[in-house]
């Protein structure tokens, strides 16, 4: 996965209380670092122990994969984390959202931990703990889905939702394992998605997208649909999108072994998004790639 890492974290940022580990105030990182200045001087890390290190990661996806919504829509994310065969206490999770970005509310996944949430400022803060009865223990990540986020936005064109991470900083998103108590986080990666408009799209019906500089047009050349008794089948939609002059096809493909519920593409400065596709139309999404292209 790839490693992503989002601007310097805001200072004395302090996360939500981490109930059956440590006093109250303390975040997760906090209590690890007692935990190791309890345990006397640490000695050195040499070069052989930093590759042993445990490589926790934590990203964002988007539900069903879908990544057009429309002004106002709710926009559903899902947070994963892997902790690399490391049992963990918890984990703390920051995400900016920025001032045109609204939080609806926050779904836990993962039974085996406790989680909160807050605003704090301009970001979305969630902290997870395990409970005291089982703290010894901790919870091994594997891929899993901790959260459901929801957000909703006004704003035009892509959004960006990232989790804040750097390296060495404690006052950012981490992954704290049981023993020895320290954070693992070693990478991230957020999800781009984008407001814009959803249409239908029926054959014989071309269709005109106004630009700041020119329009889209665009139509359905050609749709296959799989045999009915096909579950495994792909179902093609094929669109030709034109500006000016220039001219290029995409193929659209929902449904097989993958279960695909949507398919985006990038033309023109534009993404388009296919979700549904019928003998004679398709549910289409489009947005610009651009912040400042008025509509």
């Amino acid at each position: 996965m790839p490693d992503a890492t989002t601007q310097k974290p805001k200072q004395g940022l302090s996360f939500l209380v981490i109930a059956g580990i440590v006093v109250i105030g303390l975040g997760l990182v906090g209590w690890y670092k007692l935990q190791k200045a309890a345990q006397g001087p640490v000695q050195n890390t040499s070069a052989s122990r930093q590759q042993n290190t445990p490589q926790g990661s934590m990203w964002l996806e988007s539900i069903h994969n879908k990544k057009i919504y429309t002004a106002g829509e709710s926009i559903t994310l899902m947070l994963y984390a892997d902790s690399d065969k490391q049992s963990i206490n918890g984990y703390d999770a920051l995400i900016p959202l920025g001032k045109q970005t609204a939080f609806v509310e926050v779904k836990n996944l993962e039974e085996a931990l406790s989680l909160k949430s807050r605003k704090y400022e301009d970001s979305l803060v969630l902290t997870a703990v395990t409970p005291l009865e089982e703290a010894a223990n901790g919870v091994v990540l594997a891929g899993s889905p901790l959260a459901q986020i929801t957000l909703r936005s006004q704003i035009p064109g892509p959004l960006d939702v990232a989790l804040q991470f750097k390296k060495g900083e404690t006052s950012d998103s981490n992954i704290v394992r049981v023993s020895p108590p320290e954070d693992i986080l070693a990478q991230v990666r957020g999800v781009i998605v984008y407001i814009g408009s959803r249409t239908k799209l029926k054959s014989n019906q071309p269709m005109s997208i106004r630009t700041k500089d020119s329009m889209l047009d665009v139509s359905i050349k050609n749709v296959a649909l799989p045999d009915s008794a096909c579950r495994d089948c792909q179902t093609q939609v094929t669109i030709t999108f034109k500006k000016g002059s220039q001219s290029t096809d995409y193929t659209f493909s929902l449904g097989g072994l993958e279960g695909k519920l949507s398919d985006m593409t990038e033309i023109f400065g534009h993404v388009f998004e296919v979700t549904a596709i019928t003998a004679d139309s398709v549910e289409l999404a489009y947005a610009s790639t651009s912040t400042n292209e008025k509509k």
